[in-house]
């Protein structure tokens, strides 16, 4: 949704018809949408972590033989 904003905001500005206020609200939106996902993708990371932490060393290896046995990858 916010590239077709965004788009059409080009697209009037193109025309040379540009409405401040639209072109404003689409570039706070489109950059808050941008944080939120970096957030969104350092938390993900993070539980990552913590679960390696939790299981341990052994798990891991495990998990990637599984991972590689299933998609018939080879170490």
């Amino acid at each position: 949704m916010l590239t077709a904003q965004a788009a059409d905001v080009e697209h009037l500005a193109s025309l040379g018809d540009v409405d401040t206020l639209l072109l404003l609200d689409t570039v706070t939106r489109q950059a808050d949408a941008k944080s939120r996902l970096l957030v969104l993708r350092e938390e993900e990371r993070q539980i990552e972590i913590t679960i390696a932490q939790l299981l341990g060393p052994d798990t891991q290896s495990q998990d990637t033989d599984a991972t590689q046995s299933a998609t018939g990858d080879t170490p």
